[in-house]
């Protein structure tokens, strides 16, 4: 049976604006980062446990995990949460980014 990946509009949002800045440098790139997410997203439907928990205060936030999007795009994260038969990927963001204040109002 095929694991499930459902992806939060956040994360549609986060992927879409990602792409479109990789992309004015590199649209080839842009399409390579597309398709790397796609693969990390289906491999953690797969096994869900692979990323790393993390800390928030948020009770609805109590199972979220990260994992780097691939080794060429080490310095995106996918958020995400397991879910019944797969994981739902909440949010993708530059590691950089501050996302434990990105996550304070997330539901």
């Amino acid at each position: 049976m095929a694991s499930r990946l459902a992806v939060a509009p956040l994360a549609l949002r986060d992927t879409l604006a990602i792409a479109r800045y990789i992309a004015r440098d590199n649209p080839d790139a842009a399409v390579s980062f597309i398709t790397a997410l796609e693969t990390t997203g289906h491999a953690l439907a797969e096994m869900s446990e692979m990323g790393r928990r993390l800390a928030f205060q948020h009770p609805a936030l109590h199972n979220v995990r990260h994992m780097r999007v691939s080794r060429a795009f080490s310095a995106y994260l996918i958020f995400y949460r397991p879910v019944h038969k797969g994981v739902e990927m909440i949010r993708v963001l530059h590691g950089a980014r501050d996302f434990p204040s990105l996550f304070k109002t997330e539901r």
